[in-house]
């Protein structure tokens, strides 16, 4: 997933790329390759002062649900057996 992060005044946009085991970490980059390592508080921090904000405004998962129900709804005789 894509996100905007405003680190230290500077804003940069930023991939999720990893997740440690139990969760305590989470690594992000941005396009120029600068590497972000969060502990879980400080993500959360992050994420509810606005600092760090999702990059597409639909998650991925709503498209992709709104997208198959387009679809059905189109064709609703794809559920029928």
């Amino acid at each position: 997933d894509w996100f905007v992060l405003d680190h230290n005044g500077k804003v940069v946009q930023v991939q999720y790329l990893w997740r440690s085991q139990h969760g305590h970490l989470h690594l992000m980059a941005s396009v120029d390759g600068a590497c972000f390592l969060f502990q879980a508080g400080r993500l959360a921090a992050y994420l509810s002062t606005g600092l760090l904000l999702p990059a597409d405004a639909e998650p991925l998962t709503f498209r992709a649900a709104r997208q198959a129900l387009a679809k059905i709804e189109a064709n609703p005789e794809r559920l029928q057996r």
